[in-house]
């Protein structure tokens, strides 16, 4: 999709929203999708970023009532999220090395990773026995659309395309839940060309 880089957004019960970008400077738009999509939070703690303590993300978050706190530099252990960005990495690359993935689909193996470590309910205190994406949301978890397959299963699809005599019926690769599409259940899926 011409993603470079993502910018990771979490909180301290172990909630992960990644929003990937072409580029750095992307991270107003990123802010947005993540306001829109998951809510606006009453602070956010960062690294001394040039792009998320100045400029467009700045404003943004000063209109949207959230407070910007910058950790005192070269510290960066200091911040819990770098825990989360290590443990999501580590789990991202997991899942592509097992299903011997090309490393370009690294974005739609973050979105998926994201969704699943969300929907996973953890005996930790800050969770009081529910789901990241609960706590988060105050919406009740639905698994429906991230439970049927494996990443990078080998799924057989209905090619809308396809005309007489060609099968509907094609083979692709499961790519994780397609957020934002016709229904909850709408999937990307890798074809076979």
């Amino acid at each position: 999709r011409g993603y470079k880089c993502a910018q990771m957004f979490t909180t301290d019960f172990n909630f992960i929203h990644i929003e990937n970008m072409e580029l750095r400077s992307d991270l107003p738009q990123a802010l947005k999708h993540m306001f829109k999509n998951v809510g606006v939070p009453n602070r956010i703690v960062v690294d001394g970023a040039r792009e998320q303590v100045r400029g467009e993300a700045a404003r943004l978050c000063q209109y949207a009532s959230c407070t910007i706190k910058e950790l005192e530099k070269n510290t960066p252990w200091s911040n819990r999220a770098e825990l989360y960005i290590r443990i999501a990495k580590s789990g991202i690359l997991r899942e592509l090395k097992c299903s011997n993935c090309p490393m370009k689909l690294w974005c739609y193996c973050g979105d998926w990773f994201a969704k699943i470590n969300n929907c996973t309910a953890r005996d930790t205190y800050q969770l009081h026995n529910q789901t990241p994406h609960f706590k988060a949301t105050g919406q009740t978890t639905d698994i429906s659309h991230i439970c049927e397959f494996e990443w990078y299963q080998r799924v057989s699809y209905r090619g809308h395309s396809a005309k007489f005599p060609h099968a509907q019926e094609r083979l692709g690769r499961y790519l994780g839940p397609a957020d934002h599409a016709r229904t909850m259940m709408s999937k990307w899926i890798m074809n076979d060309r």
